[in-house]
């Protein structure tokens, strides 16, 4: 497979976060870079574009953002690079491009403090991420503090959580035809979530109960993790798992770290179907809290 690589700019640094991580996709994989950005429309266009002076404005406009891509793609090494230039929805027409793609992956960049940041105008990368009919890849704004990169590791290295869903193991599936073929390093995750035992006070947990879930959800978890880890290494991978118990969000961002990740892989689903959704859920805190990219997988999405 050869991706075509997508990467929303528009203008910000906050969104040319995602071009070093695209780039390095784009090598291991064979494939292009497309940089797109969506000039937004108001709702009324055709009335807005009958003033001529409206009309010169957004003509200058779409010079000054294809001169940016261009500037852009010609900094952009090893690589093919295209760039394109849009009008309308941004998340609707990002989503589009990428349709007629043959093998698309998004990548778009985040800001560290403030989770998924706008790719043009409003929480327009929640939008790609909820609709997106490919893998999306969120890349987030290096801290100041402690002087992380957007891309730490080798981008075939992944931290990949896995639930024992098929909704997660689609991410799985995703991540492996994104970055093309095998040889891959694999962490495989799978976290006990124990949060939801505790009550509003100590008093109202159940320690005998709560022991006897860890027990039965590990050794569930020990026998899934072993059957994965046996077909992906006769794929040609090189795989490791661990069981955890406690926070998801917080195991799996502490593993990636640990694991020297490039990449962390996990489902916008989760073993609750429909009710994980991207925002509020499990995906969003990693998004906001990892300080490597985070490839993630709408199931939902890609198969309706």
């Amino acid at each position: 497979m050869q991706p075509t690589v997508i990467v929303p700019l528009d203008t910000s640094p906050e969104a040319e976060i995602a071009l070093p991580v695209a780039a390095a996709l784009a090598r291991h994989a064979n494939g292009m870079l497309l940089l797109v950005s969506v000039i937004e429309a108001p709702s009324e266009f055709g009335v807005w574009l009958h003033a001529e002076e409206t009309i010169d404005a957004w003509v200058d406009h779409h010079i000054d953002v294809d001169q940016y891509l261009t500037r852009k793609a010609e900094g952009i090494d090893g690589v093919p690079v295209d760039t394109l230039v849009s009008t309308g929805n941004p998340s609707v027409e990002i989503n589009t491009i990428a349709a007629e793609q043959a093998e698309p992956v998004i990548v778009m960049g985040s800001h560290a403090r403030t989770g998924i940041s706008r790719v043009s105008v409003g929480s327009v990368a929640a939008s790609v991420i909820h609709d997106a009919r490919c893998p999306v890849i969120v890349a987030r704004e290096p801290d100041d503090k402690d002087g992380g990169a957007a891309l730490s590791g080798s981008v075939s290295r992944l931290l990949v959580a896995l639930d024992g869903s098929e909704f997660a193991e689609r991410a799985l599936s995703a991540a492996q035809a994104t970055l093309d073929g095998s040889g891959l390093e694999l962490h495989l995750l799978r976290v006990v979530e124990t949060t939801k035992w505790y009550g509003t006070t100590v008093m109202e947990i159940d320690y005998a109960a709560l022991s006897t879930y860890i027990e039965v959800e590990q050794e569930a978890a020990e026998a899934y993790l072993d059957a994965q880890a046996k077909a992906l290494e006769a794929a040609g991978h090189t795989v490791t798992w661990e069981i955890q118990s406690g926070s998801v969000a917080d195991h799996i961002t502490a593993a990636a770290k640990e694991f020297d990740a490039g990449m962390i892989v996990m489902s916008t689903h989760g073993r609750s179907g429909l009710g994980r959704i991207l925002m509020g859920s499990v995906a969003e805190r990693v998004i906001h809290d990892a300080d490597r990219p985070v490839l993630l997988v709408n199931p939902n999405a890609m198969h309706d």
